[in-house]
């Protein structure tokens, strides 16, 4: 083998670092140049964001705007339209308390006294604004609400209570002139206490000064409270129908004289009034049906229907 001479070495180099040069550049500049681009991208995402960051804070400001007047607002119809019904309690003795409170007879107090008095608080008012005549006072009825806490409904499930139960009330009032009697429609807006009132299938009928208008009424109480839950399956005739015994009042029938028997004795000795009590805490009530009241305080409630007594 002859020597290499120094062109040949220098041929030999060129091609060792021509090789060495395209390693690198495959190995080395080309990764780098990837790296580049990912972080170019990278770097135009981030500045996108950045870019839309005035905005969003033009937008979660005009939100937290929106948030505040809708509290303001809702604040002003929750005062109007959603009633505290009063409910106490979570377990299901509870919601014997309740019905005794808050859907029996309690001197005014319970939710079907005030929502009477409340709806017929505004037709005394709207005679005097407006020279309306209610013609049917009497449709405002609401059924007797027997011994079985577990028939009421008290706002289970879908938090709301509609009066009546089902349908509307068949409203009919006079009035001396049409105008009379469209501020008197819109009235409604304005009544306080007594659930969210809506109106529907109005018809005038007569002429002026002698109108009369017709309409359909039904309310829906929102419960923000919370329901007792239910207190499981009572015996006997409790609620039959939804009412109460064959006399139609409060707590009537065999439903009431065995929930009287939890306290001991008979339906109408002092047992019964002891097992009230119990039931209530210790605190005296009014007993439905026109008995005398447990010891320890509280009126007698009136015999018969709450329709009857309150008209």
């Amino acid at each position: 083998m002859s020597r290499l001479t120094v062109l040949h070495i220098n041929i030999i180099g060129a091609v060792v670092a021509i090789i060495v040069g395209v390693a690198l550049y495959f190995t080395i500049i080309t990764a780098a140049q990837d790296q580049v681009k990912k972080n170019q991208e990278e770097y135009n995402s981030v500045k996108a964001e950045a870019d839309k960051l005035p905005g969003a804070r033009r937008s979660l400001a005009q939100a937290e705007a929106e948030k505040k007047k809708t509290e303001a607002d809702y604040a002003v119809y929750r005062v109007k339209y959603i009633p505290t019904l009063n409910y106490t309690g979570t377990t299901p003795q509870d919601r014997v308390k309740t019905m005794m409170r808050v859907w029996w007879p309690n001197n005014g107090k319970s939710w079907p006294e005030r929502f009477i008095a409340g709806v017929r608080g505004h037709m005394r008012a709207e005679a005097r604004r407006n020279r309306i005549t209610w013609l049917n006072p009497t449709v405002l009825v609401l059924p007797p609400y027997g011994p079985d806490p577990n028939r009421i409904d008290m706002g289970d499930g879908d938090k709301a209570i509609s009066f009546p139960a089902a349908g509307a009330y068949p409203i009919s009032v006079r009035g001396p002139s049409y105008q009379s009697l469209m501020n008197h429609l819109a009235s409604w807006n304005q009544v306080r206490g007594v659930g969210v009132p809506t109106i529907d299938g109005v018809s005038l009928q007569g002429n002026s000064p002698n109108l009369v208008m017709n309409y359909n009424l039904r309310f829906t109480v929102i419960v923000e409270e919370d329901v007792p839950p239910s207190i499981g399956k009572i015996s006997g005739n409790a609620g039959a129908g939804g009412g109460g015994g064959p006399a139609g009042g409060f707590g009537s029938g065999a439903g009431m004289a065995q929930m009287m028997r939890m306290g001991g004795g008979g339906p109408t000795g002092p047992g019964a009034s002891a097992g009230m009590a119990q039931m209530m805490g210790g605190r005296g009530v009014a007993r439905p049906g026109g008995a005398a009241p447990a010891s320890g305080g509280g009126g007698a409630a009136p015999a018969g229907p709450l329709s009857a007594q309150m008209e």
